[in-house]
């Protein structure tokens, strides 16, 4: 078989099936497609991560710590940067192509056979916990997309349901206020599970405790049951103490940069050390090791470029643009910073552009060109309508990669691309994934 021509002939018949405009939820087809498939989902020890921010930094590190436990992880995620096998990995390794092309196919010619056509979602997430069975992983740890409840993924009964932030974003889908949006996350809380809470707000806390009592499951929450105490924040090193009711853990050392990475840290480490109840055995040399080495493309994703400091971070709503011009202002001060932003059409934009307006000296809007994405023609009358924000400079380019080449050529210091996942991609992908081993970028690793 000529696995490229076969993979990308599958690629194209998959693309068919993209969302041309609204999102379909809903567990009736995937349910379907996976008993056609032999339920491989069935039996799959797991865990669940929910949340609006940082699920898929948790999804990593979590991941990274059971598989230095020993264990033979799956891991499922979404979106992807590049490649759509980033989203299906064993041991952080991406499924293979003939793998891919093999399973995919034979599932989607069953997807066809349904009255009710599956999403390309819905394929993906089927493809998944097939590759999962077949390869005999002994646990796997799932990203939910969008929501929890209606999220095909959430088929799945998990051994913990994990739920990380609480704050607006998809409102269209998951209600307009956050209890609203915390019952949705809730979803995936199954009866007599094990829930870790990373939120804080009363609100959300409030649903999330009155769903877990209904369910017989067992919650611990931040702020309650596991904390952490920053030590040390900066490019050369971050370090916390993690406490809980269950372990002490003094000087943890992480190895994903940000400042909220410490709540992602933290919320994995509660997980980790769950487990241990639970029949999967985990080590604090386990998890001290898995946090140190866990890496996660396009969150606080820096690079060196000359004398420049590169950074990539998904921040692609309010919360996380907060989360992103906080850690910003503490590691780069009085550093002058250009940001890269496009953002899409169902995003709360102009509450992340008073964010960036904070500590912009230059903002290059752009935008990858998708139906879904706001017009830099649009971004540049949103900026303007701002009131009482600092004179910033701010130009439209169309081209994401034209825009990226622009911004290295700027006077900052410091240059940021943010706004959206599928943004960082097509930048990564045109001018940096792709150029092989002469690529001019270098990956510096902050350590």
């Amino acid at each position: 078989m000529n696995n490229l021509l076969s993979y990308e002939a599958f690629l194209r018949e998959l693309d068919t099936l993209r969302p041309s405009g609204e999102i379909r939820l809903g567990l009736e087809r995937i349910r379907e497609l996976l008993d056609r498939c032999g339920n491989p989902h069935v039996g799959l020890k797991n865990i669940i991560v929910a949340g609006t921010n940082g699920k898929g930094s948790v999804v990593a590190t979590l991941s990274n710590i059971l598989k230095l436990a020993g264990y033979k992880v799956g891991t499922y995620i979404s979106p992807h940067l590049c490649d759509i096998r980033e989203r299906i990995m064993i041991d952080g390794c991406w499924i293979d192509k003939e793998a891919f092309v093999t399973l995919g196919s034979r599932i989607l010619e069953m997807a066809r056979g349904m009255a009710d056509i599956p999403t390309y979602y819905e394929i993906i997430t089927a493809i998944a916990f097939s590759y999962f069975r077949e390869t005999k992983v002994d646990i796997a740890v799932l990203e939910i997309g969008l929501g929890g409840r209606l999220d095909a993924v959430n088929v799945a009964y998990p051994l913990e349901a994990v739920i990380t932030t609480i704050d607006f974003d998809h409102e269209h889908y998951l209600g307009s206020d956050i209890a609203s949006i915390a019952s949705e996350k809730a979803g995936i809380i199954k009866e007599n599970v094990t829930v870790v809470l990373g939120e804080e707000k009363e609100e959300a806390v409030k649903v999330i405790e009155k769903v877990s009592s209904e369910k017989g499951a067992k919650l611990y929450r931040k702020g309650k049951d596991f904390d952490f105490q920053i030590k040390a924040f900066s490019l050369e090193k971050s370090l916390m103490d993690f406490k809980s009711d269950l372990s002490f853990l003094p000087d943890v050392e992480l190895g994903l940069k940000g400042m909220y990475q410490f709540l992602n840290t933290s919320i994995a480490i509660e997980s980790a050390l769950l487990l241990n109840d639970l029949g999967i055995r985990v080590s604090e040399k386990s998890i001290r090791d898995g946090v140190k080495s866990a890496r996660w493309r396009a969150r606080f994703d820096l690079f060196k470029y000359g004398e420049k400091m590169i950074i990539f971070d998904g921040a692609h709503n309010p919360h996380g643009m907060r989360a992103l011009v906080s850690t910003l202002q503490h590691l780069f001060k009085d550093e002058d910073i250009c940001f890269v932003f496009g953002v899409l059409k169902t995003k709360r934009y102009l509450e992340m552009l008073r964010e960036l307006s904070k500590i912009a000296n230059k903002i290059i809007f752009t935008s990858t060109g998708a139906e879904s994405a706001v017009t830099v023609q649009e971004l540049l009358d949103a900026f303007t309508s701002l009131e009482g924000i600092k004179e910033i400079p701010v130009v439209g380019v169309n081209s994401p990669s034209t825009a990226f080449k622009e911004a290295l050529a700027s006077k900052e210091k410091v240059v940021c691309v943010c706004g959206s996942l599928y943004l960082i991609g097509k930048i990564l992908e045109e001018n940096f994934e792709n150029r092989g081993a002469n690529n001019s970028f270098q990956k510096r690793i902050l350590v």
